[in-house]
């Protein structure tokens, strides 16, 4: 039981690392790669019982609904947000990942007057 946590845990490392690398690549700056791991970590833990490679449009629509209503967010927080889960999608090519609609989220993101 011990040997599979640890095998998990070294498994969940290894993805960490190699997300922030990818978002690295992808323009995102050092300081602001810990808070898009974060970002995934909430994202995830909505879903726990549930892998990524099977998430759909809805479970998105889901997750960010509920997070465009958290009124403690900042916007530019919540297009973080969507922009950690969709290059999450990228890199471990999540089937659903075109049948997001990303921009209508990060225009969602601006607060009403």
């Amino acid at each position: 039981m011990n040997n599979n946590k640890s095998k998990m845990d070294n498994a969940a490392d290894r993805l960490w690392d190699r997300y922030i690398k990818f978002i690295q690549k992808q323009g995102v700056k050092g300081s602001a790669c810990r808070w898009y791991v974060k970002r995934i970590e909430q994202y995830t833990q909505a879903y726990p019982d549930q892998k990524l490679l099977t998430h759909t449009p809805e479970t998105v629509t889901r997750f960010l609904g509920n997070e465009g209503r958290n009124t403690q967010l900042k916007d530019w927080q919540f297009i973080q947000a969507v922009d950690a889960i969709q290059k999450l999608f990228v890199m471990i090519d999540v089937p659903c990942l075109d049948k997001v609609d990303w921009a209508h989220w990060r225009s969602f993101a601006h607060t009403l007057p």
